[in-house]
């Protein structure tokens, strides 16, 4: 009897600790990425088909500052930002279709949600520019700056209704002022609807949902606040996202069907960095490193509502982006309590 009794206690004893040892098990989901793939090269020069480079004042040489990608399949397309030639590229499978902007300095492009117009910020008046099949016309422009002061549009995400959020910032005597403005069609460029920001504004991005996200320098280069805005303006939520390396000038890339966000962490030659990818909880899910690059640029990349990166990765003599397929994958890890 008193053998049996103590066989059941251990029995139990087993039982118990194999229990505990399972529930430690947790399914964890994470982002891993594919090989990359050149998906667009065009050369750098002056010719017909080909993109500009010119110098900035830091003395790095740069290509174009921006892109922008629509669209799937044989449909899919590239904007691209040809800043150093006065002009906007939109390049299918079938043809590349170049609109000048004279006297501009394009260094921002982004696509409406259905997209069938193109929008540019030309930061030389500043003001942004609407393209679509018939061409480019203007679409609205911050107020002129009072003397002793400057002013430019940092960013821009495409909104519902026909409006543009922006992002612009001023400074002139000992002062930097900073907001989130909307702008809708019809309006003579009059400002609908204006947000005063407490930092500068790191980035910005529409999720496919609708809604804008808004990137917010943190008290650290490892620490980044993101607010999320209804379509209207209202505050939805905000998280504070922990990156695994220092960022050198973090962007945010874009937001992906899952409400998953795409950070870049910035590098020091200022194309590019490693790109990290975050839950819509705010929980670092994966991240992956991009090539350096001897050409700069300023929003290096686009994401897609399933999740597939474009990135700006230029050679001396080409204009390159890489296409990066990122997917789910689910494992198990051990974690006690």
């Amino acid at each position: 009897m008193v053998w049996r009794k103590a066989l059941w206690g251990a029995a139990v004893i087993g039982l118990t600790l194999l229990a505990g040892l399972a529930a430690g098990f947790h399914r964890i989901s994470e982002w891993r990425q594919g090989r990359a793939h050149v998906e667009w090269s065009i050369p750098f020069g002056s010719a017909s088909g080909e993109v500009g480079r010119g110098r900035g004042m830091n003395g790095r040489v740069y290509g174009p500052l921006a892109i922008a990608v629509g669209g799937s399949g044989g449909q899919r397309r590239l904007i691209v930002a040809d800043t150093y030639h006065d002009r906007i590229l939109e390049v299918s499978a079938h043809a590349v279709r170049a609109i000048p902007i004279a006297d501009s300095f394009i260094d921002t492009v982004a696509l409406s949600p259905d997209g069938r117009q193109i929008y540019a910020v030309d930061n030389r008046t500043p003001q942004i520019w609407a393209v679509d099949s018939s061409g480019a016309r203007r679409w609205a422009e911050l107020s002129p700056a009072r003397p002793g002061y400057t002013q430019s549009i940092w960013d821009l995400a495409a909104g519902g209704a026909s409006s543009l959020w922006m992002d612009w910032i001023r400074v002139g005597r000992g002062r930097v002022v900073t907001g989130l403005s909307r702008v809708a069609d019809g309006q003579n460029g009059e400002f609908r609807q204006t947000i005063t920001l407490p930092r500068v504004v790191a980035s910005l991005a529409r999720s496919p949902a609708g809604s804008l996200y808004v990137a917010l320098p943190g008290n650290s280069d490892r620490w980044l606040r993101v607010v999320v805005y209804s379509p209207a303006g209202a505050v939805k939520r905000s998280l504070s996202l922990e990156t695994a390396m220092p960022m050198q000038s973090p962007q945010l890339l874009g937001v992906d069907a899952r409400g998953d966000i795409y950070l870049d962490l910035g590098s020091l030659s200022h194309g590019a960095g490693p790109i990290e990818i975050f839950n819509r909880n705010g929980k670092s899910i994966g991240r992956f490193r991009v090539p350096p690059s001897p050409i700069g640029t300023w929003h290096p990349g686009s994401v897609q509502a399933d999740g597939t990166v474009y990135v700006i990765d230029s050679t001396g003599d080409r204009f390159r982006v890489l296409r990066y397929r990122c997917r789910a994958v689910q494992r198990w890890v051990w974690r006690w309590p």
